[in-house]
């Protein structure tokens, strides 16, 4: 619009790269979401049959995220952006990203018709139990988010693709 100055040109450049850095926070948790839900072998082993075209979809969702995972945090580095910004920007990315984790969660439960009610914590650790998901058999890499915020970055995409 026409009211609105354009930055200076160096604010501008600082502006560009923190967006990059919550587009690059953004895509680390989905990539770390969807290496576990690669690994995890629980949805095979359920007592009650997961929909194997859906399990399909979501593992191939999972595959693509963590394909392109280092695009934007690349572009970020490229652009100048060092580990002091990438802290502050995960910092404030964190609280959002569990928020709509929340809310989202809350929303499958309550359009559940298996799960009639309103959703609450009981009802999701209910849920959570339920499902008798054995976090040994996830084989979820514990240090992956060390490695990630560390500087040994490269690395640790070379080693989980």
């Amino acid at each position: 619009p026409g009211w609105r100055r354009p930055l200076p040109p160096a604010l501008a450049r600082r502006w560009t790269r923190h967006r990059l850095g919550i587009v690059a926070a953004i895509e680390h948790f989905t990539a770390a979401l969807g290496g576990w839900l690669l690994a995890a072998r629980a949805f095979d082993e359920r007592l009650e049959p997961v929909d194997p075209v859906m399990l399909d979809m979501l593992r191939w969702h999972a595959a693509e995220e963590v394909e392109h995972r280092a695009v934007a945090f690349d572009l970020y580095v490229d652009q100048g952006g060092g580990y002091l910004e990438r802290l502050v920007t995960t910092a404030e990315v964190v609280p959002v990203m569990v928020g709509l984790w929340i809310t989202g969660t809350a929303f499958l439960l309550r359009h559940d018709p298996t799960r009639p009610g309103r959703p609450t914590v009981g009802t999701f650790r209910r849920a959570a139990r339920e499902a008798s998901v054995d976090l040994d058999k996830l084989a979820v890499d514990r240090d992956f988010f060390a490695r990630l915020f560390s500087g040994r970055r490269r690395a640790v995409c070379r080693r989980t693709q």
